[in-house]
């Protein structure tokens, strides 16, 4: 009876696979059109994979990346449930219960989601370890592979899906001479600039030398393209605390940082006589000064979260309740303004769960990379892993893509990251 339920527990297993690798290869389609289909299959993916996981007769085994990431998220959906409770009797949207319990469901399915993943990881092979990070490179891969045909298709009239590829917040005569941004099958730029980080720290892993250097000079010129803000700090940073906290040889920091410094002389020099530089120049100023739309919303909030009552700065308005930021705040908005995040994850934290979110998910947040910093000097896994976890938070500066299954896919992705690299290491 023993070797009849370890061999259903191994057949469930084996087939359990096939699931995590669909996860892995579907995760980045939450910034494309495809994003609500999706999120719809990626529920269906992880029901399927809890209904194979309850025939195994065993306990959950969760790593402690898992764990903070779970109970800080259990803690939000308890705190804006609550808080919007509070917030309804305000709110005169008849649908808005619909709208919060969507967004619930969605905060519930990345604890799902995480949980699922962390017990494969903590049973599985290497080798089924290795299979889902490549499939995760698989398909940065992929994007990146469509936004060289997107460069292609923009210089010859190729036809290409629809996306936020014009270069918005400028004059038509720059917009002309700058020509289209680089978004891959993503829906704009800054949906896009993570998951080039990401395949480039994936790549790290599994490419010889020659093929790597291929793969970041291509990555280089997607970002450059891309005609980003958000791409160039979301660079600048990276770099930035890579050579700070990437634990490898001073020689090779010194090396790596000179490679950069002359390959951004020769850009400049490059760009010297084209529109590019004053494009960023302009849009940088544009949000730093307060001019652009983005930069606007950002100080309503702000403006609004730091005027509210000491329950609300505490506890937040609920979950999704940004969408109702004028019923709920004493700001004078512009009337045509409609949005439900702000482009911060901190900032939209603190409006839906007050103090004690931002709290919780700055806590996950430290441990976390204390967890995976001093894992990171074990191999080329683990050093990607820290890699990934600090490209991750720049990501959260401005993006808040917290409910999406991108979001999810990193953090599984780092979860997977971390074990492998443990293993790898005791071989």
């Amino acid at each position: 009876m023993k070797s009849l339920n370890y061999s259903r527990t191994n057949n469930n297993y084996k087939f359990n696979n096939i699931i995590f690798y669909i996860i892995a290869l579907t995760g980045p389609l939450s910034t494309t059109f495809l994003d609500k289909y999706n999120l719809i299959f990626t529920i269906i993916i992880v029901s399927l994979g809890f209904v194979l996981r309850f025939r195994v007769p065993m306990p959950f085994q969760v790593d402690n990346i898992s764990k903070l990431f779970i109970c800080s998220y259990s803690c939000l959906v308890l705190i804006g449930t609550l808080s919007l409770f509070i917030s309804s009797l305000v709110i005169t949207d008849s649908n808005a219960l619909i709208n919060t319990i969507s967004r619930t469901v969605t905060l519930l399915l990345g604890i799902s989601l995480v949980l699922l993943v962390s017990d494969w990881t903590s049973r599985t092979s290497i080798d089924n370890l290795q299979i889902f990070i490549k499939c995760s490179f698989y398909i940065t891969t992929l994007f990146l592979f469509f936004a060289v045909y997107q460069y292609v298709a923009f210089n010859f009239n190729l036809p290409f899906i629809e996306t936020r590829s014009y270069a918005y917040g400028v004059e038509y005569s720059m917009r002309e001479s700058l020509g289209l941004r680089l978004t891959s099958i993503s829906r704009e730029p800054n949906f896009y600039s993570p998951i080039i980080f990401e395949g480039v720290f994936l790549a790290f892993i599994y490419l010889r030398r020659s093929l790597f250097v291929v793969f970041l000079v291509i990555s280089g010129f997607v970002i450059v393209k891309t005609l980003s803000t958000g791409a160039y700090l979301h660079s600048m940073l990276l770099l930035c605390a890579c050579m700070v906290f990437g634990r490898f040889d001073k020689k090779y920091k010194i090396m790596v940082s000179l490679s950069l410094i002359v390959f951004l002389l020769i850009a400049l020099f490059y760009y010297s006589e084209s529109n590019v530089i004053n494009y960023f120049l302009n849009k940088l100023s544009a949000e730093t000064s307060g001019d652009s739309y983005r930069s606007l919303v950002l100080s309503w909030i702000a403006s609004a979260f730091f005027d509210s009552n000491i329950i609300k700065m505490i506890f937040g308005n609920g979950t999704n309740s940004l969408m109702y930021f004028s019923e709920l705040s004493n700001v004078n908005v512009i009337d045509s303004a409609v949005f439900s995040i702000s482009n911060n994850l901190i900032l939209d934290f603190a409006w839906d769960y007050g103090i004690i979110g931002i709290f919780v998910f700055l806590l996950f947040v430290l441990i976390a990379f204390k967890e995976v910093y001093f894992s990171s000097g074990r191999n080329q896994v683990t050093l990607a892993c820290l890699f990934i976890f600090l490209s991750f938070c720049i990501t959260c500066l401005y993006r808040s893509e917290y409910t999406t299954t991108h979001f999810y896919w990193v953090l599984c992705n780092i979860i997977v990251l971390n074990n492998l690299g443990r293993r790898l290491s005791k071989r």
